[in-house]
């Protein structure tokens, strides 16, 4: 399980875990890479089923998974896209 206290984007939660591509861990939870790059980047949030697949996959809590979502839509809208935001906390 991911530290609770790790204030992380969708796709730094992806690489802490063990799915390195949108197309694997898509494949896990039985979704299109599309979709994990439409949650990873603020555009759509996932229905409460695949969200709890996508939860799980990544060994994090649904509240962990929706406060990543929430935080992506405000880094987006501050016009900071997930990749800056994961780079500058890997700094």
């Amino acid at each position: 399980m991911i530290d609770p206290d790790m204030l992380l984007p969708l796709a730094a939660l992806r690489k802490l875990s063990k799915y390195a591509t949108k197309a694997s861990l898509a494949n896990a939870i039985g979704v299109h890479p599309s979709n994990v790059t439409h949650w990873e980047t603020g555009i759509r949030i996932p229905s409460l089923p695949v969200a709890a697949k996508y939860a799980e996959e990544l060994g994090v809590t649904l509240d962990q998974l929706f406060s990543a979502i929430e935080r992506n839509g405000n880094d987006i809208e501050r016009g900071r896209s997930a990749r800056t935001v994961a780079q500058q906390k890997e700094n």
